[in-house]
């Protein structure tokens, strides 16, 4: 039986998503009608995108991902001509024949029953025009040549960034440093006290805004979050950014990717982030 339409549950979040997405290219370059699920905070993420043809979203007020997940296939059955596809790993048990590990197992996975992967192998996202507008209105409020962008995240035990670390940054480079981030880091504003020979900056806007903002930079330093893989996505076009990825050891958000390896460093430790600053 040929199926002409694939429903993508990848409920969030925003890496597990973008990550997700070079399954979706390669249906929509087989003619196949692509839809995808995910919740409502994370959807803004998938729209623009030219591989989706449908967005359905579920409400963030439940929770549990295993209750949610069997709500949702109650409520949505798959039509006779229809593939549903679970990425996201805390699914995977709902998707038979998955490895149950990582988001990239499942991807593979995927792909052994494809019998030539009909694009190349990276995240896909799109813009709005508002999006890029926003990006250019910041980026023009930068001075300076050297222009650093840092993810910053202070609550994951995923990376071994903090204050401490980034001050190793600091130190080190002068520059126009952009961080961003869900939220402003409450030291940010010492930085400039601190460091008076760079500029420094908080990136508050749009999320997918910040692909735009990294093919205005000379340096990425990521801490292999929803940022990263926003970087790794075919939109971020500029090959000459070093890229510094922070994790703590190997992750798939970083592992998956080798379009982008030609600048990149990838470091699981302290010392590793020091050796690579001084590689810069």
């Amino acid at each position: 039986m040929e199926i002409n339409e694939i429903t993508i549950v990848c409920l969030g979040a925003y890496g597990d998503i973008i990550n997700s997405t070079p399954i979706a290219k390669h249906y929509k370059k087989e003619g196949k009608f692509v839809r995808w699920v995910a919740k409502d905070r994370y959807i803004s993420v998938l729209k623009n995108n030219d591989c989706i043809d449908e967005l359905l979203t579920l409400n963030n007020s439940i929770s549990n991902n295993v209750l949610l997940t069997n709500k949702f296939k109650s409520l949505y059955l798959p039509k006779e001509k229809e593939k549903v596809i679970y990425t996201a790993p805390y699914m995977s048990k709902f998707y038979d024949g998955t490895p149950r590990s990582t988001l990239l197992d499942i991807i593979k996975n995927e792909t052994s029953n494809i019998s030539k992967w009909n694009c190349e192998f990276k995240p896909t996202i799109g813009l709005s025009k508002d999006e890029v507008n926003e990006a250019k209105a910041f980026i023009s409020l930068v001075e300076g040549e050297n222009k650093i962008l840092v993810e910053f995240e202070n609550f994951s035990d995923q990376t071994f960034f903090d204050k401490k670390v980034l001050n190793e940054l600091f130190r080190k480079i002068s520059g126009s440093f952009i961080l961003t981030g869900l939220k402003k880091p409450d030291w940010f504003e010492e930085l400039k006290t601190l460091y008076p020979d760079s500029k420094f900056y908080f990136y508050n806007g749009s999320f997918k805004s910040n692909a735009e903002i990294y093919n205005h930079c000379n340096l990425f330093i990521g801490c292999c979050s929803g940022i990263t893989c926003l970087t790794s996505s075919d939109y971020c076009f500029n090959s000459e950014v070093n890229r510094i990825e922070c994790c703590n050891g190997p992750h798939w958000s970083s592992m998956a990717w080798e379009h982008n390896n030609k600048n990149k460093t990838l470091c699981f430790c302290e010392e590793d982030f020091k050796h690579a600053l001084e590689m810069l």
